[in-house]
């Protein structure tokens, strides 16, 4: 029953996602899971043609996903490192949302995050309107007490966005895991 469990919470994380890595999947799944189930689960996945598998790139991709990435899932691919690296027993559930954000993830601590990924191409974009469009999801006098993470390409962006006041940022290293730092 375990392998039903775990390839339904792969198949709903691609779903959700729409593409992703292998090497994400290990990571939000290998920590409860040992590497050979998830593996299985993934075959298992592409053979019932649940998910569209590209074995030489290592990519899976929804369904209905079947063409070269769109800029906006680039970024929600992206932003599902952090999600990934978190992993499953630390996420109560979790959402892609409407740009400028990529993600908002539920902790099963009840803590909630979003993510928002910067490119050099959308860093003026989103300087412009991020404060604006956050304000507008959040009614006056509700306290803001999500943590908002900017995943950047380098120190320096996160520097160029330090006075939108994020909570945190990420800079994905050479294996896509997510390292933060903060302004302070």
């Amino acid at each position: 029953m375990l392998s039903n469990e775990l390839i339904v919470n792969i198949e709903n994380f691609v779903n959700r996602i729409g593409i992703v890595h292998t090497e994400q999947i290990m990571h939000m799944f290998a920590k409860t899971h040992s590497k050979d189930p998830v593996l299985w689960c993934i075959k298992q996945l592409a053979a019932e043609c649940r998910v569209n598998y590209d074995q030489k790139n290592e990519l899976l991709r929804r369904r209905q996903i079947l063409a070269e990435a769109s800029l906006e899932q680039k970024l929600i691919t992206r932003a599902a490192w952090v999600l990934a690296e978190m992993g499953e027993e630390n996420i109560l559930d979790y959402w892609v949302v409407k740009y400028p954000f990529q993600l908002l993830i539920v902790g099963n601590d009840s803590t909630v995050y979003d993510i928002t990924v910067f490119t050099y191409n959308t860093v003026k974009s989103l300087m412009l309107t991020y404060h604006r469009i956050l304000s507008g999801l959040i009614p006056n006098g509700i306290p803001d007490d999500t943590i908002h993470i900017a995943v950047v390409k380098d120190k320096q962006m996160a520097d160029d966005i330090e006075k939108l006041g994020l909570d945190t940022y990420c800079v994905l290293d050479a294996n896509n895991v997510p390292r933060y730092g903060n302004w302070e």
